[in-house]
């Protein structure tokens, strides 16, 4: 029976059927941000060797007379960058991914599809997974570690107000001397952001008085999952309920701190949810702040800080992509499979994304660069897919037909005996 061309052609078709669907899906994927093509490839078969070739003579030799597949590889090829108009879409130029976050399950799934948007205070992809910045990052305990370090702060990147995000350490942001903020040993009319994101497990009860206490000198507003908690706290302790504010799953915790003159400070305690949220017991983040109250009034100050913006959080990650975003990748790019989000965002449940994967600053250990409004296009070759579309469908009708025929000639056959 394994010589019967009605059986080979039928497990032929099935292998053929295979490759139109991956052309297929190739075909439907141009039209995506980030998408990678895919290709079959076809394990080897049962061969025929009547005789075997020798010095002097030729052998004979069949080969496989069936088709079968056997594995598809994903093409991880840089593709074109093309301009966008918002400001919140990236792309990664060079290797790695943006690693993104589930919220309610702190899974981690890698894509090269940037094309993100703000919401409830956090970057997002369009499954509502959050963006794993250098805060996220740090707050998770992923960078720095073994094979990654967060650079020190530099006086020039004071002076521009873009430090990136940095672990708190201390009571406010690291001191480095020389910049326009400096007061020898402090910082003077500086303002700076401070994150924690943390998980509420869904069995946990948020309950109706979920207190932190933020303690100040000068000014601070409070944010949660990007809400304004409250109008501006004023030197010393605060406390606030944010109860409403927290959902199970993934939430953040913000602070913009002000410092006049003088000896600065902020600190957070408080337990929400049963979770220490304080800056003492957990990893927060810290960066100089983009916009706000900076050295260059400090001539001539004003009497209060300016009213927090209350997309502050969105202005900081999309204006400080480049050095806050975290990239992720390893050299085991096999080990990606299609993930529940479709075809553009990937999950590697085989690998450790501690032990086996990169994690790391853009442009870091090999690692690509971060560019703001701009889009990753599907790599699919196109006219290949079309040409190879239009092919398979001559060869799956063609093998339509070779079945039509044999099972005739059998009938015919079979006729005539009976």
């Amino acid at each position: 029976m394994s010589g019967n061309i009605s059986v080979l052609a039928t497990r032929s078709l099935a292998a053929v059927d295979d490759w139109m669907k991956v052309a297929q899906a190739n075909l439907t994927g141009t039209s995506r941000v980030g998408f990678r093509e895919s290709r079959v490839m076809y394990d080897g078969g049962v061969t025929t060797i009547k005789e075997s070739p020798t010095l002097t003579t030729d052998g004979f030799q069949i080969a496989e007379q069936t088709l079968k597949s056997g594995y598809t590889v994903l093409n991880f090829r840089q593709s074109d960058l093309v301009e966008s108009t918002e400001d919140s879409h990236m792309a990664v130029q060079g290797e790695g991914f943006f690693l993104l976050m589930n919220q309610e399950t702190g899974e981690l799934f890698f894509t090269r599809d940037g094309e993100f948007h703000m919401n409830s205070g956090h970057l997002v992809n369009n499954d509502g997974l959050v963006v794993v910045d250098r805060a996220i990052a740090i707050n998770l305990g992923l960078i720095p570690s073994a094979t990654s370090t967060i650079p020190p702060i530099t006086a020039d990147e004071l002076n521009s107000n873009n430090t990136g995000w940095q672990p708190f350490t201390g009571n406010w942001l690291p001191y480095q001397s020389g910049s326009v903020y400096d007061e020898g040993g402090t910082y003077q009319y500086q303002t700076i952001n401070l994150r924690n994101t943390f998980f509420i497990p869904n069995s946990t009860t948020i309950g109706a008085t979920e207190n932190v206490t933020v303690n100040v000198d000068d000014a601070a507003y409070l944010f949660v999952n990007g809400v304004q908690v409250g109008g501006i706290m004023n030197i010393g302790a605060t406390t606030r309920n944010i109860a409403q504010y927290l959902h199970s799953g993934a939430n953040t915790i913000a602070v913009q701190a002000v410092e006049y003159a003088g000896g600065e400070f902020v600190s957070v305690t408080g337990t929400v949810a049963g979770i220490n949220v304080g800056t003492g017991a957990s990893q927060w983040a810290v960066s100089i702040s983009p916009q706000g109250y900076t050295a260059s009034t400090k001539s001539n100050p004003p009497a209060s800080p300016p009213v927090a913006p209350t997309d502050y959080m969105a202005e900081f990650l999309i204006k400080d992509n480049e050095k806050g975003m975290i990239l992720a990748n390893t050299t085991q790019l096999e080990k990606l499979q299609y993930s529940r989000y479709g075809a553009t965002v990937f999950e590697a449940p085989q690998l450790s994304i501690t032990a086996d994967c990169i994690l790391d600053l853009a442009e870091q250990q090999g690692l690509g660069k971060v560019v703001n409004r701009t889009l990753e296009t599907s790599n699919v070759d196109q006219a290949k897919n079309i040409t190879e579309m239009s092919l398979l469908g001559k060869v799956y009708n063609g093998f339509v037909q070779l079945i039509k025929a044999y099972n005739s000639t059998v009938d015919d056959i079979l006729g005539m005996i009976r």
